[in-house]
Parts: C-alpha cells; sequence; structure tokens
C-alpha cells in the first residue's frame, strides 16, 4: 500500500535559521527526521499516457527537527554532509585524491552537467522565498 506523506506547514518564522512547523511527536515526527519545506509547481504528465504524476514540489529548503513537541517542531536547515563542507578533512583528502577527487566508497562531492537533449529544457521554475503556510513532509 503507497501511503502518502504526512504534510505540514510552516506556522511561524523564529529567525532566518529555525522555523516552526505544525507537526509533531503525535504525528510521527522524531528530533532528527530530515524534511523539505517546498511549493507546488505545475502538474507533470507522462507523455506515454498522459496521466497525471502530480505537481512538481520545488524545494525551498531542506531541515532538520532539532526540538519536536508533541504539536510542532522546530526546524533548523540541514548541515551539508562532511564532504559537501569546504575546508574539512573531509574535502581535503577528496581534493588531493589521486583518483582525480574521488576515493573508493566516497561518492564525488561535486555534480557536473549531464549528457541532456538541449532542445528539451523546459527551464528551471522559479521558488519563492520560505513563507508562513509553506508545505513540509519528511524525505
Amino acid at each position: 500500500m503507497n501511503e502518502t506523506p504526512l504534510l505540514g506547514q510552516i506556522i511561524r518564522i523564529l529567525d532566518d535559521h529555525r522555523l516552526v512547523a505544525n507537526r509533531g511527536s503525535a504525528d510521527g515526527w522524531a528530533k532528527g527526521d530530515l524534511l523539505v519545506v517546498f511549493e507546488e509547481g505545475d502538474e507533470i504528465l507522462d507523455p506515454q499516457t498522459g496521466q497525471s504524476l502530480g505537481k512538481l514540489e520545488l524545494v525551498k529548503a531542506e531541515m532538520e527537527a532539532v526540538h519536536v513537541q508533541e504539536h510542532m517542531s522546530i526546524l533548523m536547515a540541514r548541515l551539508p554532509h562532511l564532504a559537501e563542507q569546504p575546508h574539512t578533512v573531509m574535502s581535503a583528502l577528496l581534493t588531493h585524491a589521486p583518483s582525480g577527487g574521488t576515493l573508493p566508497g566516497v561518492l564525488p562531492t561535486e555534480r557536473g552537467p549531464l549528457p541532456i537533449q538541449r532542445d528539451q529544457i523546459s527551464g528551471r521554475p522559479s521558488v519563492n522565498p520560505i513563507s508562513i503556510g509553506d508545505s513540509v513532509r519528511k524525505i
């Protein structure tokens, strides 16, 4: 059975680092949960069947639940993975790795362009700043 994720909403902006969502432990949220704040974009249709696949989620931020109460949670911006942070031991190892920035078992830190059909680029949709009422869900 395919379960629909429980959506919450941003109900308060405490400062430019912390948000409050209207979901908590009673909704299955826990400290350390990873979440996304997003807005809905255009409806996407399957090119073969023409059926709706739903609306594209335009992610505004990846967040972590840092304090969870029964019916609300405080969220903070997710810290980047160690290998993504500049000036760390891991980034130094990757920079000086003989295999061109990769170590066995470690994903590369940079993402290059894809070999795509240029005439099929639809363009990146614009995303508004985080606002009270934005949707939030666990990832």
